[in-house]
């Protein structure tokens, strides 16, 4: 190659060279515009962006804000209307009630004629205000009321309440010094008596105990006895029960005496002594009882009807009885 060539083949080699060079440069200028227009429209978009961001939180707090004022006022009108004279108590319906009056029941409630219903409603918050139970009134009632054992009252809009009583039962009476405790079929004292001999329930022999609340279960020293106690008067009861009208046992005990466990005894006046033993099959030997007394005995009989002596009660005539000891 001479040398003319070899300064031809130099002088294309530096303009590729140059060529090359410019479009790198043109290349990163393109790209500095293009960086520098996308920040531009960046920051153009960033303003906005935030305005309308701004926008929706307003229009959200609105809401909610015309939301509460609604409620409120809603919440306002609505108790406005339940306190007002529309729902004042014009009667009281009492059903279920044998020792007490309706006027006692209504005093011992707690609640007035001319009362606001939903007044009537507190005792356990909200709750009651969903059921309409009145549950101030039923405890109220059965606080002060030894007869009642269960009660449910309840307002029955517009302007009633409506009472329903369950009471306990009358089944024996346990002597207390010189008074006579009336215990119900769960041993709860219902009643103090006086004059309580003649007062045509059995009376109980053989409960210890210190003292007694009103309303409340008698809290005794030998529980076993007065279990026995709740035991007997039940059978009694469901002998009561089953007798279709042909005699009734617990109206002509007089003594039931479970000093000793192992030797219960029924007194029937001053004409019989019942030894029903140890107290097992206890109704059984109730319902026995209750056919040997009504039924196979023949009038003016007297004597002693023992349980203890085989599988078969034995009566035994003409045993001297006991007094009755109270």
């Amino acid at each position: 190659m001479n040398g003319r060539e070899k300064a031809a083949k130099k002088s294309v080699e530096k303009q590729t060279e140059e060529r090359t060079a410019n479009k790198s440069a043109e290349e990163q200028t393109e790209e500095k515009t293009a960086n520098n227009s996308t920040g531009e429209q960046t920051e153009e978009k960033s303003p906005k962006s935030a305005s309308r961001d701004k926008q929706r939180i307003k229009v959200k707090v609105k809401r909610v804000v015309r939301t509460l004022i609604i409620t409120f006022i809603f919440l306002f009108l609505l108790v406005a209307l339940a306190y007002s004279p529309l729902f004042s108590i014009s009667g009281i319906d009492i059903t279920g009630v044998q020792y007490y009056s309706k006027r006692q029941i209504v005093e011992n409630s707690g609640l007035v004629i001319g009362q606001n219903g939903f007044m009537a409603l507190s005792g356990k918050g909200v709750l009651n205000y969903f059921s309409l139970r009145c549950t101030e009134a039923e405890e109220s009632i059965v606080e002060s009321s030894p007869y009642v054992k269960k009660v449910y009252a309840k307002y029955k809009l517009p302007d009633r309440i409506v009472i329903e009583i369950e009471e306990r039962s009358r089944s024996v009476i346990i002597p207390y010094q010189d008074l006579g405790l009336l215990v119900d079929e769960e041993g709860y004292v219902i009643d103090i008596i006086r004059d309580y001999q003649d007062f045509g329930l059995p009376v109980v022999k053989g409960v210890e105990f210190d003292g007694y609340s009103l309303g409340k279960r008698l809290v005794v020293k030998n529980e076993q006895h007065l279990d026995m106690v709740i035991t007997l008067v039940s059978a009694l009861r469901q002998s009561d029960r089953d007798s279709d009208g042909e005699g009734f046992l617990t109206y002509v005990v007089s003594l039931m005496d479970i000093s000793d466990l192992k030797n219960i005894k029924l007194f029937i006046g001053n004409e019989f002594v019942v030894n029903l033993g140890d107290g097992k099959d206890i109704h059984y030997r109730i319902s026995a009882l209750k056919e040997i007394y009504f039924r196979g005995l023949s009038e003016g009989e007297k004597g002693l009807i023992d349980f203890t002596v085989g599988d078969r009660p034995v009566f035994i005539p003409e045993r001297p009885v006991m007094e009755n000891s109270y």
